[in-house]
């Protein structure tokens, strides 16, 4: 019996060195949290900037109401001129309207102790020109304090020496009585001649009042 031939051994198969990789994919997603430190930084400015806009915001809306509270109230005391309110009570209510915002847009202490013609200085300084201390303004350091009806002496009331003198009379049999007859007339017109005067000039003090307070809108307290 002939002799069995065995088959050479084989050599194992070599190892694929590929076989044990993943197959092609995307690397996992970044997560969001925690952010990065520039993150933290842009936030951190983000809420100052939103803080500060809100706390500008709030002031402005503060400050216009006020402005806008005075003109109301400015405007109700010049309708007021008109249903009876004197003169002088109207100079010395806006002489307070106008310290009151003052108060909320300057230090306390630069206007609490202010009176005459330091009063007017200032409000020339902050926003009149000069026509507090030389134009309409003076009725808030003047007017209030005279008397009821009075026309004497500097002012918005003038003396009867400050009106036109009646002219003479004709001559005639009645000279003499056309002469008194108008005399007395004239005098009867003085007191309503001052009291439009006085009107007039409340007018012209509240536009110049009106004018102070815009231009004091935006003035930081």
């Amino acid at each position: 019996m002939a002799d069995t031939i065995n088959p050479l051994p084989t050599a194992p198969a070599a190892a694929d060195p590929l076989a044990g990789l993943r197959d092609w994919h995307l690397p996992d997603p970044v997560s969001w949290w925690p952010p990065a430190p520039g993150w933290w930084l842009v936030a951190g400015l983000a809420l100052g900037a939103g803080a500060l806009a809100l706390v500008l915001w709030r002031r402005r809306w503060r400050q216009g109401a006020a402005v806008r509270t005075a003109l109301g109230e400015l405007e109700a005391l010049r309708g007021q001129l008109d249903t009876g309110l004197a003169p002088g009570g109207f100079a010395a209510a806006v002489s307070i309207l106008l310290r009151r915002l003052a108060l909320t847009r300057f230090p306390r202490e630069r206007v609490a102790g202010l009176s005459g013609a330091s009063w007017l200085a200032f409000l020339d300084a902050t926003g009149g020109g000069d026509a507090f201390s030389h134009g309409p303004g003076r009725m808030l350091a003047e007017l209030p304090y005279r008397a009821p009806g009075a026309t004497g002496g500097r002012g918005f009331s003038r003396s009867t020496s400050c009106l036109p003198a009646p002219g003479p009379a004709k001559a005639s049999t009645s000279g003499a009585e056309r002469l008194s007859g108008g005399l007395d007339h004239d005098q009867d017109r003085l007191p309503d001649q001052a009291q439009q005067r006085a009107q007039a000039d409340a007018l012209a003090l509240a536009e110049l009042a009106g004018r102070w307070i815009r231009a004091n809108r935006g003035t930081a307290p």
